[in-house]
């Protein structure tokens, strides 16, 4: 008889949590009695309210008593549901990816939340997701598919603390942090007083106009809310890459990393999609690569971590990429853009230069008022839009396509990103040729490849020879139909066929 174990206690507590919306029971029914009666009407109907928070309390533990677990060398299987009962059962050999998770509230008890993902699932939720135990987390992980790391021959890669700024600051935004900003603030003024939130927003005022420089205030303080948000988010992005270390046996990575909340993945190397070694325009400029992978299950939730490789050197890069990824290398361009397709490169940039200064100058000319304020956001935007603009230029002299028989290396710009992306051909779901009509003369196309995963992905390369691309790929002529339209004839091939389907 197999074993059944059980959730950690603790999530009677998280079961709690979805059930809350039951208190606008209680609160409809003291707004009601607060009109009709006041505090002693609210006072006697007080035991409605009290059974409420018993119902949410007792069906929070039921909930947790009818979750079962049970696993052996070759399934895992889920028991839950109180009225409607579940079971979910995974295969261990269909795992793409295990990740453990410990918040530093669930560190006093020993609890661990566990995700377990395979291609199956969608790409919001993973096909499981249970808070355990630390012990049974570790049982489960070290069964005959998600085994434990226990030394032997074993290739780790640990980058420095330089590694892991440079990647904190790749990969930060100012998004994040405004929002984070502006939720503490208000929260502070709603658990202490209005005081310190009126403190709190008169220091950042005064911060700023002190600190213009000739700049108007109101848009001082938007540079530095947004530089605030940005190093905030540097900060939180410098503690989760802590630690970072990743370790690779056989077909397994171990990835793990963090201080407050540590983070444990196992991945399964025959599940990645593709890997993303990723550039900014500063970065390039010192050499500096980072590596990304894409699986099921791994960097699927915002706070997760995303790099297997924070930061390196081009030698570094090859050195550590042989140790813990050498199935994947890139290889040299054997299909580039032409000379004259540089304004397709550059065509969206331009219009960015250009349309920012006429937009400035009307505003300028029309509400003279703004004019300060106007000149200093039009410079602001500049910026972004010249960067973007170089990204774009080294874009058409770096990108293209390379297939070695297994893998394909496909060098492409999305956004203010520079990748260079490895992908297995047996990963790919379908290629997109298209021309627009003066490619059609010019016997060129856009090439977007997907990539097979949860939610397919898109790798989108610019103005190629479209008889290269259709030799280098494969493509048998006589084999595939067109879809065309009046601006664009696309042609796709489906993976592991050589004829296309429906647009």
């Amino acid at each position: 008889m197999k074993k059944v174990y059980r959730a950690h206690p603790i999530m009677i507590a998280e079961n709690m949590g979805k059930l809350l919306f039951l208190l606008i029971i209680p609160l409809f029914r003291g707004l009601i009695s607060a009109f009709e009666g006041g505090f002693s009407e609210w006072l006697r109907g007080a035991w409605f309210d009290i059974l409420t928070l018993m119902a949410i309390v007792i069906m929070a533990v039921i909930e947790w008593y009818c979750l079962e677990i049970d696993f052996d060398k070759e399934k895992l299987r889920v028991k839950s549901g109180i009225f409607y009962k579940k079971v979910r059962c995974i295969e261990l050999k269909r795992v793409c990816a295990a990740n453990i998770t410990q918040p530093f509230y669930l560190k006093p008890i020993r609890a661990v939340h566990i995700v377990v993902d395979t291609l199956a699932g969608n790409s919001r939720n993973p096909d499981m997701d249970l808070t355990v135990s630390r012990a049974l987390a570790e049982r489960i992980i070290s069964t005959q598919r998600l085994r434990r790391f226990d030394g032997g021959n074993m290739r780790i890669y640990k980058p420095n603390t330089v590694n892991i700024a440079i990647l904190s600051v790749m990969i930060s935004n100012s998004l994040a942090g405004v929002l984070f900003l502006s939720t503490f603030i208000s929260q502070a003024g709603k658990l202490l007083s209005t005081t310190i939130t009126e403190r709190l927003v008169g220091t950042f005022k005064y911060f700023a106009q002190t600190l213009a420089f000739g700049i108007p205030p109101a848009a001082a303080a938007f540079a530095y809310i947004l530089l605030f948000g940005w190093l905030y988010s540097v900060l939180t992005n410098m503690i989760r890459y802590q630690n970072f270390a990743v370790s690779r046996k056989d077909d397994t990575l171990l990835i793990s990393g963090g201080v407050i909340t540590n983070r444990d993945y196992l991945i399964d190397v025959k599940c990645i999609s593709y890997i993303d070694i990723r550039q900014t325009l500063m970065s390039r400029l010192f050499g500096v690569y980072s590596v990304f992978i894409n699986v099921v299950g791994f960097s699927k939730r915002k706070d997760d971590l995303s790099a297997v490789m924070p930061a390196a050197t081009h030698s570094g890069l090859k050195r550590y990429m042989q140790k813990i990824l050498p199935e994947y290398h890139a290889d040299e361009r054997q299909l580039k853009p032409n000379a004259g397709a540089v304004f397709k490169f550059i065509i969206e940039p331009i219009w960015a230069c250009v349309l920012v200064p006429v937009i400035t100058a009307l505003i300028c000319f029309f509400f003279e008022e703004w004019r300060d304020v106007a000149v200093f956001v039009g410079a602001m935007l500049m910026m972004p839009a010249i960067w973007f603009l170089a990204v774009r230029l080294i874009d058409f002299f770096t990108s293209g396509i390379s297939f070695d028989g297994e893998y394909y290396t496909l060098r492409y710009s999305k956004g203010m990103f520079l990748h260079t992306v490895i992908i297995p051909k047996d990963k790919i779901a379908y290629v997109d040729l298209r021309q627009s009509i003066i490619q059609k003369m010019d016997r060129k196309c856009d090439v977007k490849l997907r990539t097979v995963y949860e939610s397919r992905m898109i790798h989108h390369i610019r103005n190629l020879d479209r008889q290269n691309v259709m030799d280098l790929c494969g493509f048998d002529m006589g084999c595939y139909d067109e879809t065309i339209t009046p601006v664009k004839k696309c042609v796709r091939f489906k993976r592991g066929e050589n004829k296309c389907c429906e647009n």
